[in-house]
């Protein structure tokens, strides 16, 4: 009886702690995926392209199991973002998305599905 009940009252700990862990890895690896399109996005722009789709980026063929990748321009700059592919509950609906500026600055920011918890340093919630 002792037994079920130590295991019971670590399962409690445990299990939430796990979930967090699943949701936070969710979001770093669907940055990682973001992120490593910035390069090709920069050498579009440096090959004279005003406003790149996914085909100049390398990215119209990319098939993932994090995120769904999109690409837009307005007159702030370049947006990649991602909408997280089967989602944890605690994020769904979550997407990430990257901005360059035209200084070439890049900034990373969240729409509110996704709590400033979950997201890694040096992004921030809309």
């Amino acid at each position: 009886m002792i037994v079920i009940a130590i295991i019971s009252i670590l399962a409690a700990i445990a299990f939430p702690v796990y979930s967090q862990f699943q949701v936070k890895s969710k979001v770093a690896a669907s940055l990682a995926e973001l992120s490593a399109l910035q390069v090709n996005v920069d050498q579009a722009l440096a090959g004279g392209k005003t406003s790149p789709n996914l085909a100049d980026i390398g990215a119209d063929t990319l098939v993932s199991a994090s995120c769904s990748v999109s690409i837009s321009s307005d007159a702030n700059g370049q947006y990649l973002a991602c909408t997280i592919v089967n989602p944890p509950a605690a994020i769904s609906g979550g997407i990430l998305s990257l901005r360059r500026d035209p200084a070439g600055v890049w900034t990373c920011s969240a729409n509110t599905s996704i709590s400033l918890n979950f997201l890694p340093k040096g992004c921030k919630s809309q």
